[in-house]
């Protein structure tokens, strides 16, 4: 089992991910001592796969941390690494809508349907029943299990619950990272009314064990990080870090820096 950190200064070539460069002040340090300090908990037989700042469209999260599945990994096309963004969007669509004609992908996708199609099918990812396109089932398609966004504030903590709630788009889990000494039970109840977590940075474990594995993804960007954590596993790309088992159902590692 490993750790792995992604970040600008991580090759990645292969891996399909953009992120944005370190801005020095306080809120990068508090995401600098979490990294050094915390140990994670995850569930069993999986990896966790750290981005710190990724690109994405809504923005730039902190950190999204992705626990995934090897065995299922393994199993996929090597063709699979190969895929676009807009061949990421259609396999999330016909998985949302169980399946659509040619021409009902045309509409949504007019100038790149038949390409990505093609590269989905050579991943043994789609096929074709009668006149619809249809994904394979999740089970097969998919091998992430958590997909966990981190927000990490100083001290506009609203501005915090507003970036961490967003954040749902993609994630299974959202959070906010803040300071023990700024932490309001005032603000830790708002965030826990809209289904966002609040996680002290002086706490030495971040447990996501227990928390209720994806079923589908939230959307197209689910799908991504899905892919990103994959391909990196296969570049050797960012930093590993071996776990410990534990008691319990997870794991616990330590994030190197």
């Amino acid at each position: 089992m490993s750790v792995t950190i992604l970040d600008k200064r991580s090759d990645l070539n292969g891996v399909g991910a953009s992120f944005r460069g370190y801005r020095c002040g306080p809120e990068h340090d508090l995401v600098q001592d979490f990294l050094a300090a915390s140990k994670i908990r995850y569930r069993r037989n999986c990896r966790a796969t750290v981005f710190r700042e990724p690109k994405i469209e809504s923005g730039f999260p902190d950190l999204v941390i992705v626990v995934w599945q090897p065995s299922i990994a393994k199993k996929w096309h090597p063709a699979r690494a190969l895929l676009t963004v807009d061949d990421i969007r259609l396999i999330h669509l016909l998985v949302s809508e169980g399946g659509l004609t040619q021409d009902e992908l045309d509409v949504v996708f007019p100038k790149t349907s038949s390409a990505s199609l093609i590269r989905l099918a050579a991943a043994d990812m789609v096929r074709k029943v009668g006149k619809r396109w249809v994904g394979y089932k999740l089970s097969r398609l998919l091998a992430t299990r958590d997909i966990i966004a981190i927000e990490a504030k100083m001290t506009d903590f609203r501005a915090a619950i507003e970036q961490a709630y967003l954040n749902t788009w993609f994630a299974s889990s959202s959070f906010i990272l803040m300071p023990r000494s700024s932490s309001s039970g005032r603000l830790a109840a708002e965030a826990n009314s809209l289904g966002i977590g609040v996680h002290e940075a002086t706490n030495a474990t971040f447990d996501v064990s227990g928390i209720e594995p994806i079923v589908t993804p939230r959307s197209y960007v689910s799908w991504l990080f899905n892919e990103w954590a994959w391909r990196a596993s296969l570049t050797k790309s960012g930093i590993d870090n071996e776990c410990k088992t534990i008691s319990g159902t997870g794991y616990e590692a330590s994030f190197p820096t």
